[in-house]
């Protein structure tokens, strides 16, 4: 009996390991194509834009999976062959907007869908004199959509009837821009009712903490801001990318941008997108000729293995749900294949703790549900030791539970009797042990 398990296990690990990378999906566009702005819902659904990665022409054209990307299907928002969509912001299958603009122009416009993109109409209470780039909405009725900036002021419109009306943000309530300022989809982050958006080709940031009624900036020490990311309310990272160098300006702040301080990266940081994982302790993924991960804020980068299946000649955006689960764009050739990758398997987070051949011991094992977890040959702080990472998985490879801290104590009472494994991962090393629930 023992002999069984013991196989089991090892089969188990093989499939983590395998699950551990990037796997090839079929975004199912039928003609060259990249994938551009994503937006993950949840682990099942994900809406994502397109663009020509010639740049030759505008495309309307997005693609969406509702079973975590076993299927995509392609699809065109219709009355916008003229347009190019800036980002897709979806709550659910069926409700999804999407901000889209003229590639050579002023204009736009704000389509919405409540069928899950069979039929999308155009709001038509939204008038821009600029290009539409960002919509994000916190609920189903709580939005904004922020367009370039109209005779100095970025044009900032708030709804909160799920779209039926729209509020305009007086210029009053906002800084004045500068010329030639623009924003784009990747430069902005939100946590909680506060929104920040970057100026693309001015170093500052703008910050609304009201879901975006009322505008303020923040200084930055770089020449423009290519991305934001917060991944609370004080702690985030601005980057500013060198497309001739393919290398990136990185600062840091731990006091919501009143001060920055300059990140050194070692390592490879693709120059295309760079997330945070949101679940983790400080854990980033960027994009570009490869695939890459921080697990120190963005201080040293691991690249990935390639992804299993086609290998795209280059990743766009990126967009993960928590450490296992994450999409990175791609670009396919017209033959309804790849582009589009997809992470899942062991989790990406971070551990701080500094360690020296890491073991642990679980307690009571067999046991009842509650298990006492005691680290070993751990040489780490208090604070440090509570960013582990502590996971439970069953002998198919499902993770039944998930902490991106230690704690010396944890409840399985709601799974099943059986044997399960449990695992610590830090930056240096990932071990695991038998469970047995009774």
């Amino acid at each position: 009996m023992y002999k069984r398990i013991s196989i089991i296990i090892i089969s188990l690990i093989l499939i983590i390991d395998l699950h551990a990378q990037w796997q090839e999906q079929n975004s199912n566009f039928d003609t060259l194509r990249a994938v551009g702005h994503i937006c993950a819902v949840d682990t099942s659904i994900v809406w994502a834009a397109a663009y020509d990665p010639t740049y030759q022409s505008p495309v309307s054209e997005y693609t969406k999976t509702t079973n975590g990307g076993q299927n995509w299907e392609k699809a065109v928002i219709n009355a916008s062959d003229s347009l190019q969509i800036s980002m897709i912001y979806a709550l659910d299958e069926n409700l999804a907007y999407a901000a889209l603009y003229v590639l050579q122009g002023d204009s736009g416009k704000i389509m919405k869908t409540t069928d899950g993109g069979d039929n999308w109409i155009n709001i038509d209470s939204l008038e821009f004199t600029s290009n539409p780039k960002l919509i994000y909405f916190w609920n189903e009725n709580d939005g904004l959509v922020i367009a370039d900036p109209d005779s100095n002021y970025f044009q900032i419109f708030t709804t909160n009837d799920a779209g039926s009306t729209w509020e305009k943000v007086e210029k009053i309530n906002m800084p004045v821009s500068q010329d030639g300022e623009l924003t784009s989809s990747q430069s902005y982050s939100v946590v909680g009712d506060t929104f920040w958006f970057g100026g693309v080709t001015i170093g500052k940031i703008y910050v609304s903490h009201d879901r975006g009624k009322n505008w303020s900036f923040i200084g930055t020490p770089l020449d423009d801001v290519t991305k934001v990311i917060f991944k609370d309310s004080v702690n985030g990272i601005i980057g500013n990318v060198n497309l001739l160098t393919n290398s990136w300006k990185l600062f840091e702040t731990n006091n919501g941008g009143l001060s920055w301080s300059n990140v050194d990266p070692l390592g490879i940081v693709d120059y295309y997108d760079i997330c945070y994982v949101p679940g983790s302790a400080d854990t980033y993924v960027s994009s570009g000729y490869g695939l890459s991960q921080s697990n120190d804020g963005g201080k040293t980068w691991m690249s990935f293995n390639p992804p299993s299946g086609g290998i795209s000649p280059y990743y766009t955006n990126l967009a993960f749900v928590d450490p296992s689960t994450g999409w990175a764009g791609g670009v396919n050739f017209g033959d309804y294949t790849g582009g589009i990758y997809k992470y899942q398997g062991v989790p990406l987070s971070v551990v701080d703790i500094s360690s020296n051949n890491l073991t642990f011991d679980v307690y009571p094992n067999p046991g009842n549900g509650v298990f006492q977890i005691k680290l070993n040959n751990c040489t780490a702080t208090a604070t440090a030791t509570a960013t582990a990472t502590v996971m439970v998985y069953n002998l198919l490879g499902e993770r039944m539970f998930f902490l991106d801290h230690y704690v010396p104590v944890i409840d399985l009472n709601h799974l099943k009797p059986g044997v399960y494994i449990v695992m610590i991962r830090n930056n240096k090393d990932f071990i695991q042990k038998k469970l047995i629930i009774q």
